[in-house]
């Protein structure tokens, strides 16, 4: 649909992409989304589909355009930067905080014997008086591997900041799954002594 305030827009036709103008030449307005111009580079919701519930806030940041217009490709870079810290927070942070969350009914034995959730053995389910105390213990193991697990991930996000979001993800993983794999090693020891 032609816009009566750009003379240089023609109507296309379905189906039919149109060369992005340059910043600043065309009539194009700053703060329009340039997938209207045909830019591909801007599909951040296929390129990055694990944030498709977080992409308002950092599609909002990509049309803050402060400034001449030659800065115009700076919201695209502020996306980025902001996406890439959601994954990190996501990975270093919300992750190991959703295991802290679930393990505290746990601690205070408000989980009773079931199949779903919980340290589920067959020895611990086989008796109340098992259950509880393992998952107790457990509960405490996972609440300190996680407490861990937050600090560490933030303290490497804080101390290299300037690291690719690959390598950053792979060592938070890795920050998460050692204290997990620790604190599910001394259940176990825990449970073998019941």
């Amino acid at each position: 649909m032609p816009r009566p305030h750009d003379a240089d827009h023609h109507p296309v036709e379905e189906g039919e992409r149109t060369k992005a103008p340059e910043p600043g030449r065309s009539g194009v307005p700053v703060g329009v989304h340039p997938r209207r111009y045909g830019d591909e580079r801007d599909d951040h919701r296929r390129r990055h589909p694990v944030l498709l519930g977080q992409n308002e806030l950092c599609h909002a940041f990509s049309h803050l355009q402060p400034g001449p217009r030659p800065l115009a490709g700076l919201g695209h870079a502020i996306r980025l930067e902001c996406q890439a810290n959601m994954v990190k927070l996501l990975i270093g942070v919300g992750v190991p905080l959703l295991i802290l969350l679930l393990s505290i009914p746990m601690i205070l034995d408000r989980v009773p014997p079931n199949g779903a959730y919980g340290f589920r053995t067959p020895k611990t389910l086989s008796s109340p008086e098992i259950w509880y105390p393992a998952n107790r213990a457990a509960g405490w193991f996972m609440l300190a591997a996680m407490v861990v697990a937050i600090c560490f991930n933030l303290a490497l996000w804080l101390a290299f900041p300037e690291w690719p979001l690959e390598r950053m993800v792979s060592w938070m993983t890795g920050g998460m799954m050692v204290p997990l794999a620790i604190g599910l090693l001394a259940s176990f020891i825990y449970l073998g002594r019941l």
